[in-house]
């Protein structure tokens, strides 16, 4: 998994949940990932639950991608790409 960073530390929840979903329209987190399936296999057990109606599978694109929440409901894009076969 390839996951782009962001640590923000805040002194106020609420204030900074208004800064940043309200203003800058940050509403989820998306992760890039080597295996989706297994992941989102996995994810129930750890309390996540798999929105199924967003699962997306491009094989002319060699993607995947599908929305999951954590335990406390938090929206989270999975986000698999495969290489293209440049091979002749």
């Amino acid at each position: 998994m390839r996951v782009s960073h962001l640590g923000i530390c805040v002194s106020d929840l609420e204030r900074s949940r208004a800064f940043y979903r309200d203003a800058l329209g940050l509403t989820h987190l998306s992760l890039r990932m080597d295996e989706i399936d297994a992941s989102v296999a996995r994810l129930p057990a750890h309390g996540a639950r798999m929105l199924r109606d967003t699962h997306i599978d491009n094989a002319s694109l060699r993607a995947k991608a599908v929305f999951v929440t954590d335990p406390d409901g938090t929206l989270i894009e999975l986000v698999e790409t495969k290489p293209r076969d440049t091979r002749p």
